[in-house]
C-alpha cells in the first residue's frame, strides 16, 4: 500500500525511479548485440575476440550490479511494498501504472532475446566441450606405470605411496613393502640406503 507522502515529492521520486529502470534497460538493451557476437566468435572459434567480448560484458553487467539495493531504496521512498516490480506496478494510478507497465514488457522483449543468445553461448560451449573430451579419450596414452634400472631396462612395476611409505607393486598387484622389488634389477646399494632411510 501506498503510504501517505507529499505528491510533489511522491511523483518526482516516481520519475527518477522510472527514469533509472528506463536507463538500466538501456544498458540491457546494449548486451544484446554482445552476446550475439559472442555466438558468433564461439562459432568461428576466435579465442582472442572472445576474450574482449567477455571484458565488454563485464562492463554492461557492471553497471546493473546494485539493482536490488536501488530498487529497494525506491520502493522505501515511494512508501510501496512489492517482491517485484509487477507487484509495485499495480499498486500505482492508472496512468503511471500504465507507463511502467509499458516498460516491463520492453524489459520481458530485452531479456527472452538475452537468455536466448546465452542459452545459444552455453549449448554451443558444451557441445565443443564435449567433442574435446572425445578426441582427448581417444587418443589418451596410457600412463607409464613402469620403473628402469640403471641400464634403462624396463622393470614392470609401479611406486606407490601407502601411509606415508613408499611401496612397490609388481605386475600382479603385490606390495613390496619400504620401497624395495625384489629381483635383480634394483641395485643393492640403492637398496641398503632406502633400508636406512636416507632417501
Amino acid at each position: 500500500m501506498t503510504k501517505q507522502t507529499h505528491p510533489s515529492d511522491f511523483s518526482r521520486t516516481l520519475e527518477e525511479f522510472y527514469t533509472y529502470l528506463r536507463q538500466l534497460l538501456g544498458v540491457y538493451d546494449r548486451l544484446v548485440p554482445v552476446l550475439e557476437q559472442e555466438l558468433d566468435i564461439l562459432i568461428r572459434e576466435d579465442l582472442p575476440a572472445l576474450d574482449e567480448n567477455l571484458k565488454a560484458q563485464q562492463v554492461l553487467v557492471s553497471q546493473t550490479r546494485n539493482f536490488d539495493q536501488t530498487v529497494t531504496g525506491y520502493y522505501q521512498k515511494l512508501g510501496i511494498q512489492g517482491d517485484t516490480l509487477t507487484e509495485f506496478a499495480l499498486q500505482l494510478q492508472h496512468p503511471e501504472q500504465l507507463r511502467f507497465f509499458e516498460l516491463l514488457t520492453e524489459y520481458e522483449t530485452t531479456f527472452r532475446q538475452i537468455n536466448f543468445y546465452r542459452d545459444k553461448c552455453r549449448g554451443l560451449l558444451q557441445t565443443r566441450l564435449h567433442r574435446i573430451d572425445k578426441v582427448l579419450s581417444a587418443h589418451s596414452v596410457p600412463r607409464d606405470k613402469a620403473t628402469y634400472d640403471r641400464n634403462a631396462s624396463g622393470v614392470q612395476s609401479g611406486l606407490l605411496v601407502i601411509g606415508g611409505s613408499p611401496s612397490i607393486a609388481d605386475d600382479q598387484g603385490h606390495l613390496r613393502p619400504n620401497g624395495v622389488l625384489v629381483g635383480d634389477a634394483i641395485d643393492p646399494e640403492m637398496v641398503k640406503t632406502i633400508r636406512a632411510g636416507r632417501v
